[in-house]
């Protein structure tokens, strides 16, 4: 959760960044196709920036959880007509 987390928010920075650095490289070349390219590497830097910093992070806060006994989990299951559907639950150790 942290980790997906950090790889949105370092994309959207990353995004910003990159069509910025796009706009100053379009206005020296005169051509405004370095504005969305710079923007597209942006994103994939800042997705990257996001990934190792969340792996830094995740760690940190996972262990700093108030109660450590209580963990949220996904599940799957079968309905009436057989379909797989998923579910969020929480476990919970006496």
């Amino acid at each position: 959760n942290v980790v997906l987390r950090d790889i949105s928010n370092g994309g959207y920075l990353g995004t910003m960044v990159g069509a910025f650095w796009g706009m100053v490289i379009a206005f020296t070349e005169d051509d405004s196709k370095y504005i969305p390219s710079g923007a597209a590497w942006g994103y994939l830097g800042g997705m990257g920036f996001g990934l190792g910093i969340g792996l830094l992070e995740a760690p940190t806060l996972i262990s700093k959880r108030e109660d450590p006994d209580m963990q949220p989990n996904l599940f799957c299951f079968r309905d009436s007509q057989k379909n797989l559907c998923t579910g969020m639950g929480i476990s919970y150790s006496f």
